[in-house]
């Protein structure tokens, strides 16, 4: 036992009986487990004891932790000396616990096995198994100890729990007269208790929880002109049997500013040439993160020469004047950088996001980036950096706060698809595996008309740099569809590394190299031969992926403008030689505010080219349904005249408009959005030369519009994202093949 060998090491260092010294006789009462040498030595080896030393010898005893209480009986050349040990605990037992292992239980507890223990404790050590058990919901949960005195100073504890019933939360708004009470609860950390939020513990009050939640309500309350706003501190209320929360914000909403003039104030005598100019701010809403990043472009636009503070003028109206007032730069350093919170992240994957460490001159700019790249990282529910003063005038503390969420799943669902029927899904991913921010996943659906496998592994930050590395490697296994789309069996493997990093702010580039080999089988008779070919299709290639994001928020856009473009060269050995390039952009803007609709206006088109030969019709586009919805995937396009066959086109355009709104009865935490939409695209273009020589006859193959609108319902759920669209065509061509109702969902690959 821990207990036995402390003491046993500890008697080592005994005085010997045998001294230079007469010492007084030492007699020891009330020992069992403690060797009496042992509490002799802790006597110091004089001729007698003056009350110094016992006191000393006493408090010495006690710092064991081995006695309840110690007496001291000095009789001159006798001394008595009267103990009662503490008790000691062998072993700890928790019955009726299902929602919290054992070794929960344990840590929550603080008992250790081989330790002293003191009965007199076992009320608070239940408190704190309770209020375990109240951090995940069940704040009337109950644990009763029982004592089982083994002789000799030894005890079994045992804990019965009763985990009580699972309590639900309310939250409330008073005075939030510009947004809905579903607007605020979707900043929060805190939701209400629904099917998805008690499903993953999102709906558990705790008070730690709900002050950063006030700062998230405060802080989106001034990113859309309420400067003034003043939320109060949460006020929580539990019913007598803890079986209800209600919890809630009083909120001073006051004037909302729209910004009015914007100047600069240039006491340095610096030029301001390279200044950009700041006029775009001028007329929109005030946001203080915005008016921030102005005074960080000015910054950067003088190489850090200058301190630039922003002050504000607000005006009776509603209108607030920005000036941006410049200083000769105080060189300010890191002291420290301190992170709180991250209790399975390792300190270096935050500490990396930041380019400053101790040490460097302070960057205010450099510290917001850095938090605006934590919240990208997708490990944390909230990241809140503050500064503190610092040891002295020139040094400052950068505290970093984050709550974790969870990044690892492993799942069993399935998936659904009006294009490929149904799917049973077995995955396991990590987004931050082991806490260094890798991540893997692994993955395999199997359906009655597709099969899906996947493995991928990602290293975030290769030679040190903000350069991520993924390894993918994947089967896809597709069965014979008819009409004219697949009209064979067909399996893709394939593998694909992929080198990705940031080269601006807004501003991403990623290159690959890819190789996929496609076999076909059971190939219908009507398109066998010279349309498709039992051959195996091998594609080597490489390429890029470059992309621009102002979004306001990755996840749920609001405002903002999201473009990509890239291409795809192939010929490194393989069967094809193309190059492949496609193009879209998507810009989002809030329609208004107090019923969350968002309007986003989409365009894509992309062009692929044979390299001196002529395209397999496998490379040519073959767009889903996605592109205009209410047609089938590969639903328009060239077409062979006899066998219907799709032979897809070298050139693909679309365009889209969109209003997204929130749908009341399920803003239940769920996040179900509904949509109104309107689509219009096209494919065309077959390879003359490869229909000639296919003997091939092209129909429906011109730049024809093609265009629906619709309504539809999607929900990014924890499984995947599902999605129902209800579409009519206006426009189509005889040979376009329509979808009214389509609908996809589960886990995505």
């Amino acid at each position: 036992m821990k207990y036995k060998t402390l003491l046993a090491a500890a008697s080592i260092f005994a005085i010997s009986a045998a001294s230079v010294y007469a010492r007084p006789s030492i007699s020891v009462v009330g020992n069992g487990k403690v060797d009496a040498e042992y509490i002799v030595s802790v006597f110091p080896d004089k001729k007698s004891y003056a009350e110094a030393d016992t006191d000393k010898a006493v408090k010495d005893l006690f710092k064991t932790g081995a006695f309840t209480n110690v007496k001291v009986d000095n009789r001159g050349t006798k001394v008595v000396v009267t103990v009662v040990e503490t008790p000691i605990v062998v072993n700890i037992a928790f019955n009726g616990n299902k929602r919290l292992k054992d070794e929960q239980l344990d840590a929550a507890a603080g008992l250790n096995s081989g330790t002293p223990f003191d009965p007199d404790r076992l009320p608070e050590v239940c408190d704190r198994i309770v209020k375990a058990y109240a951090a995940t919901g069940r704040r009337n949960a109950r644990a009763t100890p029982m004592i089982v005195d083994r002789t000799d100073g030894f005890y079994d504890v045992s804990f019965d729990i009763d985990e009580g019933e699972r309590s639900t939360s309310e939250i409330w708004f008073g005075g939030n007269d510009s947004f809905s009470a579903a607007k605020l609860q979707s900043v929060m950390v805190t939701k209400p208790t629904g099917l998805l939020s008690k499903l993953f513990s999102r709906d558990v009050v705790d008070a730690g929880n709900m002050e950063l939640d006030r700062q998230r309500i405060a802080d989106f309350y001034r990113s859309k002109g309420f400067a003034d706003v003043v939320v109060s501190e949460a006020e929580i209320d539990f019913d007598p049997e803890g079986k209800k929360a209600m919890a809630g914000f009083r909120i001073k909403e006051g004037p909302r500013y729209a910004i009015g003039s914007v100047s600069i104030d240039n006491s340095t005598g610096l030029p301001l040439m390279k200044v950009a100019p700041l006029k775009g701010l001028e007329g929109k809403v005030y946001d203080p993160a915005k008016v921030a990043n102005g005074a960080d472009h000015i910054r950067r636009s003088l190489l850090g020469m200058v301190d630039v503070t922003t002050r504000t003028d607000r005006l009776p109206n509603g209108v607030m004047d920005v000036v941006f007032a410049m200083d000769e730069a105080k060189k300010i350093y890191v002291e420290r950088i301190n992170i709180v919170g991250n209790n399975f992240t390792k300190d270096y994957v935050v500490r990396r996001e930041f380019d400053l460490s101790e040490g460097d001159m302070f960057d205010p700019g450099l510290v917001r980036e850095a938090e605006r790249r934590l919240n990208r990282l997708g490990f944390f529910d909230s990241v809140r950096i503050t500064t503190a003063k610092g040891s002295a005038e020139d040094r400052v503390i950068v505290k970093v706060e984050v709550v974790e969420r969870k990044t690892g799943e492993f799942s069993v669902g399935g998936a659904y698809s009006t294009a490929d029927g149904p799917m049973a899904i077995v995955s396991l991913s990590q987004s931050n595996f082991m806490g260094t921010g890798r991540a893997f996943s692994a993955s395999v659906g199997q359906g009655t008309e597709t099969g899906n496998y996947d493995l991928s592994f990602t290293e975030p930050y290769l030679f040190g740099n903000r350069l991520s590395a993924t390894a993918q490697v994947f089967r896809r296994d597709y069965d014979n569809r008819k009409g004219g789309f697949r009209p064979y069996d067909e399996t893709v493997d394939g593998a694909k590394f992929t080198l990705k990093g940031p080269i601006s702010t807004n501003t991403d580039l990623g290159v690959y190299y890819s190789f996929t080999s496609s076999s076909k089988s059971d190939i219908d008779a009507d398109v066998a031969g010279s349309l498709v070919s039992n051959h195996n299709h091998v594609v080597s290639s490489l390429g890029y992926d470059w992309s621009f994001s102002d979004l306001d928020n990755d996840k749920d856009p609001s405002n903002g403008l999201k473009v990509s473009f890239g291409q795809q060269i192939a010929g490194l050995g393989g069967d094809a030689q193309l190059v492949k390039s496609e193009a879209s952009a998507r810009v989002y803007r809030e329609l208004s505010e107090r019923h969350e609709i968002v309007g986003s206006i989409a365009v894509r088109g992309g062009q692929v080219a044979g390299i001196g030969q002529d395209l397999d019709f496998s490379d040519h586009f073959r767009t889903t349904g996605e592109l205009v919805r209410g047609f089938e995937n590969g639903g328009i396009g060239p077409r062979d005249a006899t066998t219907g066959y799709l032979l897809g086109g070298q050139y693909y355009a679309g365009a889209s408009a969109e209003a997204i709104y929130p749908i009341p009865v399920l803003s239940d935490g769920l996040g179900i959005k509904g949509s109104i939409f309107a689509d219009l695209g096209t494919v065309w273009g077959a390879d003359g030369d490869t229909v000639s020589s296919s003997g091939a006859k092209a129909l429906y193959d011109s730049a024809s519009i093609r265009s629906s609108v619709g309504t539809g319902i999607a929900w990014d759920s924890p499984l995947g994202l599902f999605k129902a669209n209800f579409a009519l065509p206006l426009s189509k061509e005889d040979g376009d093949r329509a979808q009214v109702f389509s609908i996809s969902g589960g886990t995505r690959f």
